[in-house]
């Protein structure tokens, strides 16, 4: 855009030209783990029961969203063990009645401040909590699943507060709570993982970070973006919802 409206032939457009290059060629080197060149860090699983996996379905389904039936017909469709939606409300949760049926085990938090969320699994869960991290109206969630053959593995949802005009000046918060997430999930044992909607790109210094802190893996990368905003426009698309998972164990 400024190449074109704005450039002007002086010697300060040149300089202002340089340094977005520059900027572009930065984030382009981050943002290449996340095509189909890069090596893949998270490997296919190969002889492995499918009782020893696990298949995870997140949403931000946009609170002010009414279109109900395209998030039932997706989970009716590909029938993951668990689904994580966040952003919803009472609203949604009549919404996604229909699938409540093929999920017996539940954990709702529905909230009208855009933070609210709802687990739904196949699977059964133990020892959920819903706990409060840093802000009295951002609930997170804990809890460990039990796999089919008996194993147990650690689940935490998040979904911090962007640095948007309107939620939050600064990032400081968002980082902090990344960060405070990522350090206890290091403690753990066995298998865990950690998914939500981050609000961060998956090349960030805060997520890389996370991942830096307890060694965990992306199966995005060398495998593709995957974003998941924004739904509506095409050309603005980033990945700011994700999954990651411990490497200390092959499941």
């Amino acid at each position: 855009m400024y190449l074109f409206v704005y450039f002007e032939r002086k010697p300060f457009g040149y300089v202002v030209l340089s340094v977005l290059a520059m900027i572009v060629i930065i984030q382009a080197y981050k943002a290449f783990r996340y095509t189909l060149l890069a090596k893949k860090q998270e490997l296919n699983a190969t002889n492995i029961s499918p009782k020893q996996t696990v298949s995870l379905f997140i949403c931000n389904v946009y609170q002010n969203n009414t279109a109900y039936h395209k998030v039932v017909n997706t989970i009716k469709n590909y029938q993951p063990d668990i689904v994580i939606t966040t952003e919803s409300n009472q609203v949604w949760q009549a919404g996604l009645s229909g699938v409540e049926k093929d999920y017996p085990h539940f954990v709702a938090i529905p909230q009208d401040n855009k933070y609210g969320r709802h687990l739904y699994s196949k699977l059964p869960l133990a020892k959920t909590t819903v706990r409060i991290l840093l802000t009295a109206d951002i609930p997170s969630v804990k809890t460990i699943v039990q796999l089919g053959l008996g194993d147990w593995i650690h689940l935490f949802v998040v979904h911090p507060r962007p640095p948007l005009p309107g939620e939050d000046d600064n990032s400081r918060e968002r980082d902090a709570e990344i960060i405070m997430v990522g350090r206890e999930v290091s403690k753990e044992t066995g298998g865990v993982m950690v998914a939500g909607d981050f609000n961060d790109v998956a090349w960030s210094a805060t997520t890389v970070l996370f991942q830096e802190v307890n060694g965990f893996l992306d199966p995005r990368r060398g495998r593709g973006f995957f974003n998941t905003f924004h739904a509506k426009i095409p050309v603005f698309r980033w990945p700011l919802d994700h999954i990651f998972r411990a490497a200390n164990l092959n499941w």
